[in-house]
């Protein structure tokens, strides 16, 4: 990820218990070092060049993304990954049809994407 000072970005912060919302604010950059940046709307906390994460190991989860859609793509990807690991954790068949699992099949057969 590229860091600069003034940038627009978005501050993700999770709550404290599993299926609080997340409260995202838009805010800006306003120092990058070598292995942390900044940012306006809480400038007493550090974030990791290399992933935007909070460095801290007390407050809840938060972190920084340069596009808002990044964040929104990997809440839809955490729900799917989880609704799909659901038909399938566990011993047995699972409930789906014969062409359903063909699909399926054809899916993770498919060449992966390298992401950007």
């Amino acid at each position: 990820m590229s860091w600069k000072k003034g940038q627009k970005v978005w501050l993700v912060r999770q709550g404290y218990r599993s299926g609080d919302p997340a409260l995202i604010t838009e805010t800006e950059i306003v120092g990058v070092g070598p292995k942390y940046f900044r940012i306006a709307c809480d400038e007493r906390e550090k974030y990791h060049v290399d992933s935007g994460k909070i460095v801290s190991n007390y407050t809840p989860k938060s972190t920084v993304y340069t596009n808002i859609q990044e964040y929104h793509d990997k809440v839809q990807h955490d729900r799917l990954s989880g609704l799909i690991r659901g038909y399938f954790y566990g011993y047995g068949s699972v409930n789906l049809t014969l062409d359903q699992l063909q699909r399926i099949e054809t899916i993770i057969n498919e060449p992966k994407q390298s992401e950007p």
